[in-house]
């Protein structure tokens, strides 16, 4: 019978402070990953998914038809456009309405992006960036399950589009067309092509996108004030977890031998997604960084300064070597 392993005192442990971190740290990634809620929500869907995609591609021909008509409108309606504004340059119209308006919005969001990152510690911010990327392949997710509906509502809203440009072109306020065409409709019927059109349907005014209508405006430096703070580095984080090539909005129309396979990938972002979001929440709580749990730590550290510095006092004994023994002087030298 094999004698009993000897236990010694000297072996480094970790404290029993520490090791009820690491285990309540354990706790919070786990509690935080809701396996058991992901096993429910992934069940119902499975239970779905074959219904799902028959109604796709049942659907999905008669969608394609409907895109393909709205593209053979717009394609004349751009010509329209080209030739309505006669002796005037209609994109500096559009530069000098319309960009400059959407600048201003966009020099607003810098501003609120630099305050909220220098106002967050690293953990806060990892948490917070990992909660925004659960939340886009969540809804990524919703909008794919139920592209067929969607594309048909989003065909919908791009006739009314299309009804209100027809309607405008030729009075005085022709103008607006300008906005409705190439910052709503446009970019929202683009979204949709299919994958099986011709390469001219998919690049048809590719060079007057929004970004490239209002290229040299949105190059411009934001105003800003030269007393505000100046977010510090972000160290990589988000460009380490983000995707290399971000997946296709939904909606669009997928080809339908491709769906089941677009919904189940669908699916591995979302699960990645709420994993890496629990481990980073997991991690905010075990070491909260944000200002009001800074707060928070600080007064208590005030509530107790007095105890803590009269227990610390307490320690520092009169150096009476006359009695010391000799561990305790050993200790002292």
């Amino acid at each position: 019978m094999p004698e009993p392993v000897q236990q010694t005192t000297d072996q480094a442990c970790p404290a029993a402070k520490q090791q009820l971190e690491d285990v309540t740290s354990e706790l919070n990634k786990f509690e935080a990953k809701k396996l058991t809620e992901l096993k429910s929500e992934l069940e119902a869907f499975v239970k779905k998914q074959d219904a799902l995609d028959a109604d796709y591609q049942k659907k999905y021909p008669a969608l394609r038809d409907k895109w393909c008509a709205q593209q053979q409108t717009i394609v004349k309606l751009h010509a329209q456009l080209l030739h309505a504004f006669p002796n005037q340059d209609w994109k500096k119209i559009v530069a000098d309405c319309i960009c400059t308006k959407k600048r201003v919005i966009m020099c607003k969001d810098e501003a609120i992006a630099h305050l909220n990152r220098c106002g967050k510690g690293n953990a806060e911010r990892a948490r917070d960036e990992a909660q925004a990327r659960f939340t886009d392949a969540k809804t990524r997710l919703d909008l794919l399950s139920a592209n067929a509906q969607k594309i048909d509502a989003q065909l919908t809203a791009d006739a009314a589009w299309i009804g209100n440009i027809q309607a405008l072109l030729g009075t005085p306020e022709q103008a607006v067309a300008l906005y409705l065409f190439w910052f709503k409709l446009l970019p929202q019927h683009k979204s949709l092509t299919p994958e099986d059109v011709a390469a001219d349907c998919k690049t048809f005014a590719d060079d007057e996108s929004p970004a490239k209508l209002c290229e040299t405006e949105w190059a411009k430096a934001c105003e800003s004030d030269p007393n505000a703070c100046k977010p510090p580095a972000d160290g990589g984080s988000a460009a380490a977890t983000a995707t290399a090539t971000p997946p296709r909005p939904a909606p669009w129309l997928i080809l339908p031998a491709k769906y089941s396979a677009a919904l189940d990938c669908a699916w591995d972002d979302y699960r990645k997604a709420k994993d890496e979001f629990a481990q980073r929440d997991a991690e905010y709580k075990a070491k909260a960084d944000d200002v009001a749990s800074l707060v928070k730590q600080r007064d208590a550290l005030i509530a107790s300064l007095d105890a803590d510095v009269t227990a610390c006092l307490k320690t520092k004994k009169p150096d009476d070597t006359c009695c010391k023994t000799p561990a305790e002087g050993a200790a002292s030298a």
